[in-house]
């Protein structure tokens, strides 16, 4: 999703919906569609009409609203979630070290909760390795191991753009 796009507009819609279902860029352009448009819809920058998400969802072989439903707001909290995480890997990954260490964790530990080799921990803690994004679920198992306050937002506070930061 684009900065400061509406999180109901449409493409922010059906981006999200891709990223839930596990759409790819590579299964979408195995469905006929060129790469950099592929791209553009999972990262929802790419103006849409309702019948280009007809058009996608038969593409797709499923049913429209599959990708154009409105999101409830758990599903808006943890797309938010995820879009600061993607953009601040790094960051978020060096607090997780940091609440690993407070807790006095170890990289094997956190390995198995996130169902990560321990290499693949060491990796993205040193950030020598491609960094996987940090989703709302495994930063959410985190928090509840640490038993964090402030939740799984705990990685991202301070991050969030302005129109997504949550009140308290």
């Amino acid at each position: 999703m684009e900065d400061g796009q509406d999180p109901d507009a449409l493409a922010a819609r059906v981006a999200y919906h891709l990223y839930r279902l596990g759409i790819t860029t590579t299964r979408l352009t195995q469905a006929e569609m060129y790469r950099e448009i592929a791209r553009q819809l999972r990262r929802g920058s790419i103006m849409l009409s309702m019948k280009d998400v007809n058009e996608l969802a038969a593409a797709l072989q499923m049913d429209e609203h599959e990708l154009s439903r409105h999101l409830t707001e758990d599903e808006k909290a943890e797309w938010a979630f995820y879009r600061t995480s993607a953009r601040q890997v790094t960051e978020v990954w060096r607090r997780v070290a940091e609440a690993s260490t407070a807790h006095n964790y170890s990289q094997r530990q956190l390995g198995e909760l996130l169902g990560m080799s321990k290499s693949t921990i060491n990796g993205v803690i040193r950030g020598d390795r491609k960094t996987p994004v940090l989703n709302w679920h495994d930063a959410a198992k985190i928090a509840n191991e640490f038993d964090l306050p402030g939740g799984a937002d705990t990685f991202i506070s301070a991050l969030l753009p302005k129109e997504n930061a949550q009140e308290s």
